[in-house]
């Protein structure tokens, strides 16, 4: 099983994104964008694949991680890996540290499994990059993008299983995990 742990958008914020997207369009480069509902999730951790037996013990080690539910909002724009070699392009979500906090328990309660990521930057991915015919273009629409502030509410993360089709990737949610009280 291909497994990812991970927090969704709100409606809201989708429909932001989506407004963000289509402003990236025609300006210089080939994406590949995020479509369908609940496509717009921040990934905490990508265990990649995983035998039936670790998922079951990654199940169990989850469920001892305490959090408050915690609010965020869209933030700045960005690319990975760099600027002059954009390959994503994301929207940060903000403050950082409640969500950097959670994705810190995680990893702690999977590093018997899974080895540490070295770095983690808060973010939901607007778009990847296939191709840029123009740069500067795409530079300029990178930096004209400005989401606006929509806050929302985290109360819960998922273990999500990936399924790798010719269409895209598929989602299925195998167990959540709430926010206490």
């Amino acid at each position: 099983m291909r497994l990812f742990i991970a927090f969704d958008a709100s409606e809201e914020a989708e429909k932001e994104l989506r407004r963000l997207q289509d402003r990236l369009v025609d300006n210089g480069a080939q994406l590949s964008l995020a479509s369908r509902r609940g496509a717009f999730h921040l990934t905490l951790k990508f265990l990649g694949e995983t035998q039936p037996d670790t998922t079951e013990k990654v199940k169990q080690a989850l469920e001892t991680i305490r959090f408050g539910a915690f609010d965020i909002h869209l933030g700045k724009t960005g690319v990975f890996p760099s600027p002059s070699r954009p390959r994503v392009v994301w929207i940060g979500l903000e403050p950082a540290e409640q969500i950097k906090a959670l994705q810190q328990q995680i990893e702690s309660a999977l590093e018997k499994w899974f080895e540490h990521d070295k770095r983690f930057t808060p973010h939901l991915t607007l778009a990847r990059v296939k191709s840029i015919n123009d740069k500067d273009a795409f530079a300029e629409a990178i930096e004209a993008l400005r989401p606006k502030p929509i806050r929302f509410t985290v109360k819960e993360f998922i273990l999500y299983e990936s399924r790798l089709s010719p269409k895209g990737a598929t989602y299925t949610a195998l167990q959540r995990y709430l926010a206490q009280s």
